[in-house]
């Protein structure tokens, strides 16, 4: 076993008793506390910045509204839609990013995920965990917010399709910092939700029509 000595503790503090070295509380490395961060904030990397954007024919005007909403500098609420893979998660995150890097946090949230939590809160709750109608008013009303892939496998149920038009509306009336983003044609989602983003004085629509980033790899 090894051995504990005296110059592992700071200067002036006498040593406890019978304390095993693995019993003493490690410091997280730099790599640890990334990855934290990178889970805290729904990022698939911590790469994914505005420095790193690869400008794309197409791709101009998302850009640009990404950026704008990062530095303040545009209406409160944002509807980007798209093809796959031409990157729209990536400036969800490069948002995300330079956001916590000015003190604010706003995790990249993938609606697929938000709807299996309601769903969860709804069907099986568990002891210590929020209720259906707190998680919802939760989502709602948060200071900031990121929806990522409305419709990504689905065009959505009914349910879904309704709690989405009630997040939106409520975020609409407040004025709330509220970025979404979708492959599906502006027709094939609720009418309500497309209406409030096409409001000129609170939100902008962009299409982004930049084509698919893995292929262009291939």
């Amino acid at each position: 076993m090894e051995r504990i000595n005296q110059e592992d503790f700071p200067k002036n503090t006498e040593p406890q008793k019978n304390i095993e070295p693995s019993e003493l509380k490690r410091e997280e490395t730099k790599e640890e506390k990334i990855e934290k961060l990178r889970i805290l904030h729904g990022l698939t990397s911590i790469t994914h910045t505005f420095e790193n954007w690869k400008h794309l024919p197409g791709t101009e005007k998302a850009y640009k509204a990404f950026k704008d909403m990062a530095e303040g500098k545009s209406r409160p609420m944002l509807l980007v839609c798209g093809g796959l893979g031409n990157g729209k998660t990536f400036l969800c995150e490069a948002l995300s990013i330079a956001l916590y890097r000015r003190g604010e946090r706003c995790p990249v949230n993938l609606w697929s995920e938000l709807r299996r939590q309601l769903l969860q809160a709804m069907h099986r709750p568990k002891p210590g965990r929020m209720d259906y109608d707190t998680l919802f008013e939760n989502i709602r009303r948060r200071k900031r917010l990121i929806i990522d892939d409305v419709g990504m496998g689905s065009k959505g149920t009914e349910w879904e399709m309704a709690e989405l038009e009630d997040i939106i509306n409520y975020r609409y009336r407040e004025r709330l910092f509220t970025v979404m983003t979708t492959n599906r044609a502006l027709e094939e989602l609720p009418d309500r939700v497309v209406s409030r983003f096409f409001d000129s004085e609170v939100s902008q629509v962009v299409i982004n029509e930049g084509k698919d980033y893995r292929i262009r790899q291939i």
